[in-house]
């Protein structure tokens, strides 16, 4: 589907990460050798942040509110709703946007949802947070992703092939502008291949059938994944361009989801865009964040260059589980806020 938002703004980006930081060599079984090294250096492995045991996915978020909060960034009488997007749900039911409302005892009348969405998810929650922007006039739509995949392994676990995920959340805030914006969306669904990166284990035909395919758990195809991608994604944005009449060098930074560096240069390529505009250093950062990397992507491009006055056009891509993937171009200035915080989680 293609669609345009108007005037509407990301007015503020946080990103919350966790304190615990883990290396490619001491992760990885022989993690020096001549082998491993030359992954880490292709693959643009390096570090990743990792949650404590006992950490949920809501307290990453709940942590990032109280410090908008706190330092008065948003205030909780304008926050008309809250949309939360995770593959790592504390539980089935509450679900963590009830967990965030409850926390904060916010008003009944507050919006509160969650989005089941992997890669692709800060597409998908930009996309519902301009849409409720529509029937909201001058407050604001909290948009929050997070995953804690790694609480999905033993902590000293030592790895045969490379660990890339990232634990991590964020905040994007939302709100209708005056100022006249023209925001347009692009996402794309093929349920066939729902197979290339599935989380099978643990819902409700695995608990109560206990199929054995189900129960495998995590069912990811990385080969199958990066040829599908490295077809779909260039042909998306070539296509967004023409049909939005957008030219690709008016973009000032190309913010890609990234599980690996070779894919996002693969994409360059393709498309022909400078490598400067094009990051590919994020999953060394931070490792593979989900839906959470665009935004931190964002914040680590930019940082405070957003609070000014110079608008930069940045185009925003996810793609993923479902599988799905779209694309949006915002341009960004003025913000209340652009910085990654460290907590104790």
């Amino acid at each position: 589907m293609k669609t345009v938002f108007d005037n509407k703004r990301i007015s503020g980006i946080l990103g919350i990460l966790p304190e615990t930081v883990c290396y490619f060599e001491d992760e990885m079984i022989d993690g020096a050798s001549v082998r491993n090294q030359k992954i880490k250096k292709n693959m643009g492995y390096g570090r990743r942040y990792r949650v404590k045991p006992d950490t949920t996915t809501s307290q990453l978020c709940c942590q990032g509110l109280h410090y908008l909060l706190d330092n008065g960034i948003v205030k909780k009488d304008e926050i008309a709703a809250i949309l939360v997007v995770s593959l790592t749900p504390d539980y089935y039911v509450p679900q963590i946007s009830n967990l965030i409302h409850a926390d904060f005892n916010l008003p009944k009348d507050v919006f509160a949802m969650d989005l089941w969405s992997g890669c692709s998810g800060y597409i998908d929650g930009l996309f519902h947070a301009f849409t409720l922007l529509e029937h909201i006039d001058d407050k604001k739509v909290l948009l929050f992703t997070g995953d804690i995949l790694n609480r999905m392994s033993r902590e000293k676990e030592k790895y045969v092939n490379p660990p890339y995920g990232g634990d991590g959340a964020s905040i994007t805030i939302v709100e209708n502008t005056k100022q006249e914006s023209r925001i347009p969306f692009a996402i794309k669904n093929d349920g066939r291949q729902k197979d290339l990166i599935a989380f099978y284990q643990g819902a409700f035909a695995d608990i109560f059938h206990r199929n054995s395919h189900l129960s495998d758990g995590v069912v990811l195809q990385p080969a199958e994944s990066f040829r599908f991608f490295q077809k779909c994604i260039p042909d998306l944005l070539m296509g967004f361009f023409d049909d939005f009449e957008i030219k690709r060098e008016d973009i000032d930074f190309y913010c890609f989801i990234q599980a690996n560096k070779l894919s996002v240069k693969k994409f360059a390529d393709k498309l022909q865009i400078p490598y400067e505009k094009v990051s590919m250093e994020f999953v060394e950062k931070y490792g593979d964040l989900s839906a959470t990397l665009n935004p931190i992507g964002i914040i680590d491009r930019y940082g405070d260059a957003l609070l000014g006055n110079d608008a930069h056009k940045v185009a925003i891509c996810g793609y993923g589980a479902g599988v799905r993937w779209g694309t949006t171009v915002l341009e960004l200035n003025n913000l209340d806020i652009c910085k990654n915080i460290i907590v104790n989680l």
